[in-house]
């Protein structure tokens, strides 16, 4: 039974099995941490950091499209991680530069000045840096977990494991 502690225990042995420890735990801080709490946290925040900068509706629906624009362009980053490696890596290079990006979002959107003078364009540049970090580890984590499924032969249980990760990390936060 899967809602035991023993079937919750095997569905870990089989996750580790395929995947091993240091991957599943990097899948778990992916998907619970950065698109589980971060994720919901950003996304939350982005209505009230413009309310308080005194945007109006429309405006704000716009400015919302360009923050969530890192998750139209995941393809794009795929493609351009697969064929343009940065130093000797196709990924590492890439999950390097999105993390300066998102951190260095983050970071600003804490410092901006919301008042009326805050230009609400530069803080969906600054939101839209945060979900490029979200966005591009996402997606490198999917096409890993993939290719290890496929030569694994493993079942959809990652799947499971992703998902359930995503959402207590959501509720969570």
């Amino acid at each position: 039974a899967p809602a035991s502690p023993r079937g919750l225990l095997g569905f870990v042995q089989t996750l580790e099995s395929s995947f091993g420890r240091r991957f599943l735990l990097f899948m778990c801080m992916n998907y619970f941490g950065l698109k589980g709490i971060a994720f919901a946290v950003l996304q939350a925040s982005m209505l009230p950091y413009f309310q308080k900068m005194d945007v109006k509706g429309v405006e704000f629906q716009l400015a919302s499209v360009v923050a969530m624009i890192p998750w139209s362009m995941k393809g794009f980053i795929g493609v351009l991680s697969d064929i343009v490696p940065i130093g000797r890596f196709h990924k590492r290079g890439y999950l390097l530069v999105s993390s300066l990006l998102g951190l260095v979002g983050i970071g600003m959107l804490g410092f901006f000045e919301q008042g009326r003078s805050g230009d609400p364009w530069f803080a969906a540049v600054l939101f839209a840096m945060a979900f490029a970090f979200i966005a591009t580890f996402d997606l490198l984590c999917e096409g890993k977990y993939s290719e290890v499924m496929r030569e694994q032969q493993a079942g959809s249980e990652v799947l499971t494991f992703v998902w359930a990760s995503v959402q207590l990390g959501a509720l969570l936060a």
